[in-house]
């Protein structure tokens, strides 16, 4: 298994592993609140508008798209990008992790820890000190990975259905 830059051709593969991704992440959300289903509806065509998205960020100076490539075949990806704070602060940027799937069948090989190294490495060629991310607080899962992967829970997103 190698874990690698993407290449423009693998987009189309990017995004099936996206689909299963969103798959993945509603099955674990929507457990729990059903009624935000109608307020995570995905457009018609969020693929495409994904792919784009993705090609963006592999041509892109400012982020960057790894693979996880196991007998020729993409098992997962991560994907990073430079995001502004406000200017009030000293350290006002930091490297936010987007994306970052592995296909079912193939967790618990430490895939994940390769993509996240993959994704630290190109932060810090960058100069950047800070690395954050999001999860859903019923994702208990990834977030114990997260925890052990040294992230520190930092600020919490409330939501209210009007």
């Amino acid at each position: 298994m190698i874990v690698r830059k993407a290449k423009l051709k693998e987009v189309p593969a990017i995004v099936e592993l996206w689909k299963e991704f969103m798959r993945d992440h509603d099955k674990i959300f929507l457990s729990k609140y059903p009624q935000h289903k109608k307020y995570l509806r995905r457009r018609k065509d969020a693929p495409k508008v994904m792919g784009e998205f993705i090609r963006k960020n592999i041509h892109s100076k400012n982020a960057t798209v790894v693979v996880a490539e196991e007998k020729g075949k993409l098992v997962g990806y991560g994907m990073i990008m430079m995001k502004k704070d406000p200017p009030v602060y000293v350290e006002n940027t930091n490297a936010y992790i987007t994306d970052l799937f592995v296909k079912r069948q193939h967790r618990g090989k430490k895939i994940s820890s390769e993509i996240k190294d993959a994704l630290l490495q190109w932060a810090q060629e960058k100069g950047e000190h800070i690395i954050s991310l999001n999860a859903f607080v019923v994702n208990t899962h990834a977030r114990n990975v997260y925890k052990k992967w040294g992230l520190k829970e930092f600020s919490v997103n409330l939501r209210k259905i009007l």
